[in-house]
């Protein structure tokens, strides 16, 4: 028995050549509506003094401290590594650059306060954290916070 030869189909036809049309996502624009809103707003109250050069370098300024933090929180994130002690590590860091620059503390004395106001409990337990991580024990950071944390 044989079988009947198949019929033969043609390749698709190529797609119809047609305008390449760009697709933004509808919660971006709402975004930056928001934004422009804030914008306008701000100007209208300050009566134009927000938009101006010089604030606007003066808030880029302000921001890239939060933006550096913010790239290494992502870092961070990535990595694996989830530490949820940052933002105190931040803030200890501005305090101790207030203190060094604006109030001439020897950064010895500042640590010395540190631990008498903060309490040598919670510094050691800082300090046996960070040595856990540093010495690429495997265990995620967060892992070692909430150990930390009792």
């Amino acid at each position: 028995m044989t079988s009947a030869p198949s019929p033969v189909t043609a390749p698709p036809a190529a797609p119809a050549l047609r305008a390449s049309r760009v697709s933004i996502p509808w919660r971006s624009l709402i975004m930056v509506g928001a934004l422009a809103v804030i914008w306008i707003v701000f100007s209208m109250t300050t009566d134009g003094t927000f938009l101006r050069p010089r604030n606007l370098s003066l808030l880029a300024r302000q921001t890239s401290v939060t933006a550096i933090l913010a790239v290494g929180m992502v870092l961070v994130i990535v990595a694996g590594q989830i530490d949820l002690s940052v933002g105190a590590l931040a803030g200890l860091m501005g305090g101790l650059s207030v203190a060094w620059t604006q109030l001439d503390i020897s950064p010895i004395t500042f640590f010395q306060r540190m631990v008498d106001n903060v309490g040598v409990t919670h510094f050691w337990v800082g300090l046996s954290g960070g040595s856990l991580q540093a010495q690429q024990v495997p265990l995620p950071g967060t892992v070692i916070h909430i150990l930390q944390r009792g």
